[in-house]
């Protein structure tokens, strides 16, 4: 009766070690018993997010689109825009809307000007009347962001503007009537 005992504290023995070798790893890599509140927090759209692992905080909210959003936002931004928290920062292009869209000609009509000197002149009025017209479209929006304190880059050749902005700050500037669009500041593409 010995021996069986002997036998059987063994092989108790042995598995309680060959139990610890195997799951002590695995308590050891996690952080801690904790365990989350079950609460929700409700988002500006309506829907709502629990707490998660492993600090027990809360999910971020989905995007907030309204209206004018969906049509001004690139999709790529967007994208971005779905999985950022608010303070997340990204370079963007801001493309902005012109009052007038009556544009003369960039180049001269075949046969009109045939000197060199006169068609350079030509070039030369064309840039700086485009000029003029891209820093008339910008300007407002440029003093408007500087006062807000958001430092900014423009183009002389078409109305846009560059900058990094947080994923709070894209969504308010979607609002914004004189924006066309807005699109991420590594992908420049032109709207149509």
């Amino acid at each position: 009766m010995t021996k069986l005992r002997i036998l059987l504290g063994a092989n108790l023995l042995l598995l309680l070690v060959i139990g610890a070798f195997y799951l002590g790893p695995r308590f050891k890599s996690r952080p801690g018993n904790q365990i989350c509140i079950q609460e929700a927090k409700l988002c500006p759209d309506g829907s709502s997010v629990s707490r998660r692992e492993p600090n027990c905080e809360f999910a971020p909210c989905p995007a907030v689109f309204n209206d004018q959003v969906p049509n001004k936002i690139n999709p790529s931004l967007a994208e971005w825009l779905r999985t950022a928290k608010d303070d997340d920062t990204i370079k963007i292009t801001l493309w902005i809307k012109e009052e007038s869209t009556d544009f003369k000609p960039t180049r001269p009509i075949p046969g009109q000007i045939t000197d060199p000197k006169e068609i350079d002149d030509f070039l030369k009025k064309v840039d700086q009347a485009n000029a003029e017209r891209v820093k008339k479209a910008v300007k407002p929006v440029v003093e408007r962001l500087n006062s807000l304190g958001y430092t900014v880059e423009t183009n002389t050749g078409a109305p846009i503007i560059f900058m990094t902005a947080t994923k709070k700050f894209i969504l308010e500037l979607a609002t914004w009537d004189e924006v066309l669009s807005i699109d991420r500041g590594d992908i420049v593409a032109v709207p149509l």
